[in-house]
């Protein structure tokens, strides 16, 4: 029989003179303190900007922020026989803080919102996304296209964001968006957008062989980059997808679960 509970390692007594029912009734009292410990944690997650209303009682604030995705980079008019592609958008930027003493009154926040696709233009950043000094920047848009034939690439793809948790935090970049390609000469493939740093995935590449190309898809919730436009044989511009808004989580602590913090590293609570 294990002498600590699995989850925060409670210990409960095990002497070697305990009469037979000993060790089951300090199980069962170190699993009720550690389910009293479980119920005492709570997550917000936030995809529009506003307050923190700080809980009564809160001992320390995990907070996380995930910038927005880039967009898409847009695709010109082409003729017959041509092709263009745009790049995928940056995924954005991932950071944590942990807040050991929290104000009593509430927090503003930022969500950063995704890159606008422009037609035949360069994708939009992502916004930055912040609470404290916590900042998870937004992803790169994908660069515009230009109408090539194959093996050339046509253009490249944004910047993944980076991500500031401050002194003793946890920052991890996003995801670049991959270049867009021209497969023959009438067929382009968009570029894919970038992975979020523990958020939304990239838009999927973007092709289609002839015609007037398909819309460029968008990335996913929080923070993933978008797919550039691609076009074939069109006689309009098109635009690049649109980035996925970012996110600021955060999971407050309290009370008694201040004793768990010593114990566990910034990467164990993120998960």
């Amino acid at each position: 029989m294990p002498d600590s509970t699995p989850r925060f390692k409670i210990p409960y007594p095990l002497p070697a003179d305990a009469v037979t029912d000993y060790p089951a009734l300090g199980l069962d009292l170190a699993e009720q303190i550690e389910s009293v410990l479980v119920s005492i944690i709570q997550r917000s997650v936030f995809a529009a900007s506003g307050a923190y209303a700080v809980p009564a009682g809160a001992v320390a604030l995990l907070i996380e922020c995930i910038g927005g995705g880039g967009g898409g980079g847009g695709a010109p008019a082409t003729s017959a026989g041509q092709c263009s592609g745009g790049g995928g958008g940056g995924g954005g930027g991932y950071a944590a803080q942990l807040l050991l003493a929290p104000p009593v009154g509430p927090l503003n926040y930022t969500v950063g919102a995704g890159g606008v696709g422009v037609a035949n233009a360069t994708g939009g950043n992502g916004g930055n996304s912040f609470m404290a000094s916590c900042i998870g920047y937004g992803g790169g848009g994908g660069a515009q296209a230009a109408v090539g034939a194959p093996p050339n690439h046509l253009a490249v793809g944004g910047a993944g964001g980076s991500g500031d948790g401050g002194p003793g935090g946890l920052s991890i970049r996003g995801a670049y968006g991959e270049r867009a390609y021209a497969l023959t000469p009438a067929t382009a493939l968009g570029g894919g957008g970038g992975m979020a740093a523990r958020g939304g995935g990239g838009a999927v590449a973007n092709w289609a062989a002839g015609g007037n190309g398909s819309p460029p898809p968008a990335g996913s919730i929080g923070g993933g980059g978008s797919g550039g436009a691609n076009g074939q044989n069109q006689a309009t511009t098109r635009a690049g997808g649109a980035g996925a808004g970012g996110l600021v989580v955060v999971t407050a602590y309290l009370g008694a679960g201040a004793a768990i913090l010593a114990d566990l590293s910034l990467e164990e609570l993120a998960e």
